[in-house]
C-alpha cells in the first residue's frame, strides 16, 4: 500500500517537489551549475520520473542509477528497512561508492 502511494504521489504530472525544487533554484546542483561536473543524484528526479511512467529508456539517459534506486528503495519500503551510516567502514564505503558512482555519471550522462 505504502509503494502505491508513493509511485502515486512521483507519478503525479506536476509534481510539488519537482516544482518547489525548480523554483528554489535546486536544479541543477551548484556543481553541476557552475563546474559541470555531475554528482551521483544528477538527474535523479527526471531519472526516477521517467522510470515511474514507464520511459525506462528517458530514466537512463536522465541517470544511470535512477532505476537501480527506484527498485532499491522499492525494496526498503516492502521489507521496513533502511540502511544506515554507524561505523567508520560503512561511511568510507559510501564515500568510495559517491564518488565512483560521480564519476560513473560523468562518463555515461
Amino acid at each position: 500500500m505504502i509503494a502505491g502511494l508513493v509511485i502515486g504521489f512521483i507519478a503525479l504530472p506536476k509534481n510539488p517537489l519537482v516544482v518547489l525544487q525548480a523554483r528554489l533554484g535546486l536544479s541543477p546542483a551548484p556543481l553541476e551549475r557552475y563546474l559541470g561536473v555531475k554528482n551521483v543524484f544528477s538527474g535523479m528526479t527526471e531519472g526516477v520520473y521517467q522510470f515511474v511512467h514507464f520511459n525506462f529508456i528517458l530514466s537512463i539517459e536522465a541517470n544511470i542509477f535512477s532505476p537501480l534506486v527506484v527498485v532499491l528503495g522499492m525494496v526498503s519500503i516492502i521489507i521496513w528497512r533502511f540502511p544506515t551510516i554507524d561505523t567508520k567502514a560503512k561511511e568510507a564505503w559510501f564515500f568510495a561508492s559517491f564518488v565512483f558512482g560521480s564519476v560513473m555519471v560523468n562518463l555515461f550522462n
